[in-house]
């Protein structure tokens, strides 16, 4: 096995690990020809309700998890001083190529948040990058 193969599936296994139970099944996220994108690759989930997160979005892009947290509840203060819900997007921010229904998004330019993009680029939320990863066991 490649070391390519056995690092994809080590990134498999820590977004399944990470997200098990404490999340929904993941939004369908596409590539920018339309394609579905794997979800070792990118991947959106909201919370459950069982742990109190249903307004939290996580977002796995490769093996970076970021997490919106409207309520701020996570005990990471990262987390909660990096959500904003309606911010701009800074212009040295890259399109990832990646959107979600009519969302796009857009990561950082150092890399510590993505911004989620409402197609008609008015609203963005962002999320800060977790410092590893986040859900509910």
């Amino acid at each position: 096995m490649s070391p390519r193969s056995v690092r994809q599936l080590l990134i498999a296994a820590l977004v399944v690990q990470a997200v098990g139970c404490g999340t929904s099944a993941p939004a369908e996220l596409k590539d920018a020809s339309g394609k579905p994108v794997p979800d070792q690759v990118g991947a959106i989930y909201r919370g459950v309700k069982h742990c109190d997160t249903t307004r939290v979005t996580y977002v796995w892009l490769g093996h970076q998890q970021y997490v919106g947290d409207p309520r701020k509840k996570s005990p990471h203060e990262p987390l909660r001083a990096g959500y904003a819900d309606r911010v701009a997007v800074p212009a040295d921010a890259k399109d990832t190529g990646y959107h979600s229904g009519h969302l796009r998004l857009f990561l950082a330019a150092d890399g510590l948040a993505l911004y989620l993009v409402r197609s008609d680029g008015r609203t963005a939320k962002r999320l800060p990058k977790a410092p590893y990863p986040e859900g509910c066991k």
